[in-house]
């Protein structure tokens, strides 16, 4: 093997080829770009590769303006809180303790001023025909369900009166959908 020039002119290897060169075992052209780098790696066509690489970059760039146009828009800074609804009236109860439980729950709703005093006084009514339909079932309880239903109806009647009564007392009709808050001190204490 003799080296003439910048080859192995005997074994073809010539200088026009990128990275030729002549070792012990022969003439060596390797070709040091980068298409001829992922073509030694894939063993594919490099030239499918920048068409892929091209592609996928273009299909990119198309999605990612799709997906944002897709989002909805934010609503950060617009945050509220509203209250639970009201507990529906159901058309029908099961036994005398859905009637009890019912009772608790209108009772809850009135005094967190979801209920008008007249509301209450209408469900009240419902709940006392939907108690004495269980007398047979269960006389004791029922009747202990009609004392709490009178007892939380003199209680509305009272506060009605009162508010009759005393007009010159500032009344508060919270807005539809409002959540009431108390607004109370904790350093105060009417006890001290």
């Amino acid at each position: 093997m003799t080296r003439m020039g910048c080859g192995c002119d005997q074994l073809g290897c010539g200088c026009s080829e990128m990275g030729c060169g002549c070792d012990s075992l022969g003439c060596g052209c390797k070709d040091k770009s980068l298409l001829g780098q992922i073509q030694k790696a894939t063993g594919m066509n490099p030239w499918w590769f920048l068409a892929g690489s091209v592609a996928g970059v273009g299909l990119w760039y198309i999605l990612k303006d799709a997906a944002a146009a897709t989002l909805p828009p934010s609503t950060a800074g617009q945050e509220s809180v509203l209250p639970p609804p009201p507990i529906a009236t159901p058309s029908a109860y099961a036994n005398i303790a859905a009637v009890a439980q019912r009772l608790n729950d209108v009772e809850t709703q009135y005094h967190m001023g979801h209920f008008t005093p007249e509301q209450v006084l209408a469900e009240l009514d419902n709940l006392t025909a939907a108690a004495k339909t269980f007398t047979v079932y269960d006389t004791a309880r029922v009747s202990q369900i009609l004392a709490d239903i009178a007892n939380l109806r003199d209680k509305v009647n009272d506060f009605i009166q009162f508010r009759n009564s005393n007009p010159s007392v500032p009344q508060y009709v919270p807005p539809a959908g409002s959540m009431p808050v108390a607004n109370v001190n904790p350093g105060f204490s009417a006890y001290a």
